[in-house]
C-alpha cells in the first residue's frame, strides 16, 4: 500500500512549489496528498483500474505524476525541481520556525542547504543577523532540531500499521506461510514505531522469504538468511520478517511482540515454575509443552491471556495470574465520531458525504464539529457561515434518519483563557471541541491556567488533543497535565484519544493516568475526508494500551447516554 509514499511526494513537490513562490500550485498539490494518505483502498489498485482522476482534488496532472510514480518508483518532475533548487525542502520546512519564505531567504543569504548547514549557522549565531530573523527564530530552530533528531526514524502508528497489513495479506495469499502476523511494537499499538516485525510460520522459510522480497519490492536489503530477512522499503521503512515453525509460532509471536520487560517478568515467572521460556515455546525439561499459540503459554503459566497493548510489565501480568484482565474497549464498541470536519471549514468533503462515510461504519451519531472563530488557517466559520451549516445539517439528518447528527464545533482556546466563540452561539451548540492551535510556547504555568479556564466555560464536551504535538514536527507544550485532569473530571469533560496520524494524542501513558483519576476519554478520528473516519481504529488501540474499557469511553456509548 503506497497511500502515504505517494501523499509525502505531492507534499514535497508542494514545498518546492511554494518555496519558489508558485501560484495556486501548491494548495493543490496539499489537498490530494491530504486526500490520498486517507484513502481506505490501496492507490495501486485505483491506478491499474484507470480510476486515479476519479479521486477528490486529482486532476490530471497531478494524476500522471502520480502514475509515473507508481510505475517507475521516481518523478521527473521533483527531480527537475531539485535541480533548480538544490535543498533538502523537506527536512527544513520540518524544523519548528520555519517557513517557505524562511527556507529561501536561508538559502540565498546563507546557502543553507539541509538540516547540518541549518544547525551550524544557528550554533555560530549567523542567523540572528537576517532581517526578519532574530534570537528568538535562531533559538526555535535549534530546539526544533533537537526535537527533530530525539524522534528521527520514528513512524506514527497510523501510517505503519496499514503498510503491515498490506505486507502480511500480500504474504498471506502468496501462500508461502501457513500463518503471519505483526509483531513488534506495533501490535501493542504504540503511538510511534522504529521498524515493522512481522512473523510468519512456513514448511519452506526459503521460499517464504523469496515471496516477501517479491512483494516488498526493498529498496535495499539489510540482511538474510534463510529464515529471515531485513529490508528497507522506498518509503524508508524498516522491515523485519523472521520465519518459524507452526509449533514455535505462538512462543514466537509472544517473544517478538514483547514488551522486552513484560518478556522478562514471563520469563521469570516459568523460572518459578520449573520452566524455560523464550522464542521456540515453553519447555519442561527438554519437551515443549505449549508453543503453537500464545494462549497456550500463559494457560500452562497459570495466567489468564494477556492482550498486546497491556504487555508492558505495568501489573498486567499479577492481574492475569488473577484472572483479572479488565475487558478492554473495542472497536466495534464505538458508537459515534465527536471530531470530524466539513467543506464549512478545513474537511475536504460536504456533510453528507461524512454521514455516508459514518452510517457504513454501523455508527448510530456523527458529530459535526468544523472549526469556528478567526482561525483562518482552518478557514474557521463565523456566526453567519455556521447558522447556514446548521440549516444544511438538518436538511440532511432528514435524508437520513437511522444515523443522528450532533451539530458541534471546534474552538481555539485564546492566549487568556477565553473562546474563541460568542457565548450565544456557544450556548446553541449540541457541544463544543476546544483545543490550542496557537500560542504554543507558553510557559508551563501560563498554559495551564489557560487550559483550566477554557474549561470553566459552559458546554464543552472534549478538550481536544490535550497535548498539542505533532509526532515528527512540534513536541507538545509544557503544561501540568494533573491539573488539567482534575479540572475536567470537575467539569465533566472528556480528554480527547485523537487518532489523527500525525497526533495520536493523547498518548497513552497520559490517557492511563487520566482514566486511573477518574476522567472520561473521547476516541475521534479529527477527520477532515469521508475516509479519515476509519483512522478510529488507531485511536481504540491507544485506548487500550491505556487500559480503557467501554465504561471509560464516552462515545462508546449511545448518544443519550452520553454524560
Amino acid at each position: 500500500m503506497k497511500n502515504q509514499e505517494v501523499a509525502d511526494l505531492l507534499r514535497e513537490i508542494a514545498e518546492y512549489l511554494e518555496i519558489t513562490d508558485v501560484p495556486f500550485k501548491p494548495r493543490a498539490y496539499q489537498r490530494a496528498a491530504l486526500v490520498i494518505e486517507t484513502l481506505a483502498e490501496p492507490i495501486e489498485d485505483i491506478w491499474k483500474a484507470g480510476k486515479l482522476e476519479d479521486i477528490p482534488s486529482v486532476g490530471e496532472g497531478i494524476a500522471k505524476k502520480i502514475a509515473e510514480y507508481l510505475e517507475k518508483g521516481k518523478s521527473a518532475y521533483l527531480k527537475k525541481l531539485k535541480k533548480e533548487l538544490p535543498i533538502d525542502a523537506d527536512a527544513l520546512l520540518s524544523v519548528g520556525g520555519l517557513g517557505p519564505k524562511k527556507v529561501k531567504i536561508l538559502y540565498k543569504t546563507l546557502n543553507i542547504k539541509n538540516i547540518e548547514d541549518l544547525k551550524k549557522a544557528a550554533e555560530q549565531k549567523k542567523i540572528r543577523n537576517i532581517e526578519g530573523f532574530g534570537e528568538k527564530t535562531e533559538n526555535t530552530i535549534l530546539e526544533g532540531i533537537t526535537f527533530l533528531q530525539k524522534t528521527e526514524n520514528r513512524i506514527s502508528l497510523g501510517f505503519a500499521l496499514p503498510l503491515a497489513e498490506s505486507l502480511k495479506d500480500q504474504l498471506l495469499a502468496s501462500k508461502r506461510v501457513h500463518t503471519a502476523e505483526i509483531a513488534g511494537s506495533l501490535r501493542r499499538s504504540k503511538e510511534t514505531i522504529g521498524d515493522i516485525d512481522l512473523l510468519a510460520a512456513s514448511d519452506n522459510p526459503k521460499r517464504a522469504v523469496e515471496a516477501f522480497l517479491t512483494i516488498a519490492a526493498p529498496k535495499a536489503l539489510l540482511g538474510k538468511g534463510e529464515k529471515k530477512c531485513s529490508v528497507i522499503l522506498t518509503s524508508g521503512m524498516q522491515v523485519d520478517l523472521r520465519i518459524v515453525k507452526r509449533e514455535e509460532f505462538g512462543a514466537a509471536l509472544q517473544y517478538f511482540t514483547g514488551s522486552k520487560s513484560h518478556n522478562i517478568a514471563l520469563r521469570n515467572k516459568a523460572i518459578k515454575k520449573g520452566y524455560k521460556l523464550n522464542e521456540y515455546g515453553l519447555f519442561k525439561r527438554n519437551k515443549r509443552i505449549a508453543g503453537g499459540t500464545e494462549d497456550s503459554i500463559y494457560k500452562k503459566l497459570g495466567m489468564a491471556f494477556i492482550p498486546p497493548e497491556m504487555r508492558e510489565n505495568l501489573g498486567e501480568i499479577q492481574l492475569a495470574e488473577k484472572g483479572s484482565i479488565p475487558p478492554l474497549v473495542k472497536l466495534k464498541d464505538i458508537k459515534g465520531d465527536f471530531h470530524t470536519h466539513t467543506i464549512y471549514s478545513d474537511g475536504r468533503a460536504s456533510i453528507e458525504e461524512m454521514i455516508k462515510k459514518a452510517e457504513s461504519l454501523g455508527y448510530s451519531f456523527i458529530g459535526i464539529s468544523d472549526h469556528f472563530g478567526h482561525l483562518r488557517i482552518a478557514n474557521a466559520m463565523d456566526e453567519q457561515r455556521i447558522k447556514k451549516q446548521w440549516k444544511e445539517i438538518n436538511a440532511v439528518q432528514k435524508k437520513h434518519p437511522k444515523i443522528k447528527i450532533v451539530k458541534g464545533a471546534e474552538v481555539n482556546i485564546n492566549k487568556d483563557g477565553s473562546l474563541d466563540i460568542p457565548p450565544a452561539v456557544l450556548r446553541s451548540l449540541d457541544y463544543a471541541i476546544i483545543s490550542v492551535h496557537t500560542n504554543f510556547k507558553m510557559g508551563k504555568q501560563e498554559m495551564t491556567k489557560r487550559i483550566c479556564d477554557a474549561m470553566e466555560h459552559e458546554n464543552i464536551l472534549v478538550l481536544g488533543h490535550p497535548t498539542g504535538g505533532m509526532i515528527g514536527e512540534r513536541k507538545p507544550y509544557e503544561v501540568d497535565f494533573d491539573e488539567v485532569v482534575l479540572a475536567a473530571k470537575q467539569h465533566n469533560i472528556a480528554l480527547e484519544i485523537n487518532s489523527q496520524s500525525k497526533r495520536m494524542d493523547l498518548a497513552s501513558p497520559l490517557a492511563k493516568a487520566a482514566i486511573e483519576q477518574g476522567c472520561r476519554v473521547s476516541i475521534n478520528t479529527d477527520a477532515h475526508y469521508p475516509d479519515s473516519l476509519e483512522f478510529m481504529r488507531f485511536g481504540v488501540g491507544i485506548a487500550r494500551r491505556a487500559w480503557a474499557g467501554k465504561a471509560d469511553i464516552i462515545n462508546a456509548k449511545e448518544l443519550k447516554q452520553k454524560s
